[in-house]
């Protein structure tokens, strides 16, 4: 569970199906697939971070051309986890 302020100041807890529709929400005007360089604008941590969240197999990708590619879905799922929070 994972808590956000409302307006009011209230608090309210949602869980991981809102949480999705929360980053869903948050990226639907992003491509499907994101490049590591674009994940590092929206998250703010630097390029070799996220290469590393790639490679230790926190996030799926694929590479074309040397470039780790994440797919949005991916990213979200990886948003959600206990390992990104």
């Amino acid at each position: 569970m994972v808590q956000r302020k409302r307006k009011n100041g209230s608090a309210t807890l949602f869980d991981g199906e809102d949480l999705h529709e929360y980053y869903r929400f948050l990226l639907k005007e992003y491509p499907d697939v994101l490049e590591v360089k674009k994940v590092s604008e929206i998250t703010g941590y630097a390029i070799p971070i996220i290469n590393r969240w790639c490679n230790k197999g926190k996030v799926k990708y694929f590479s074309i051309r040397a470039m780790n590619m994440i797919p949005k879905i991916y990213l979200i799922d990886f948003f959600c986890s206990n390992a990104f929070r």
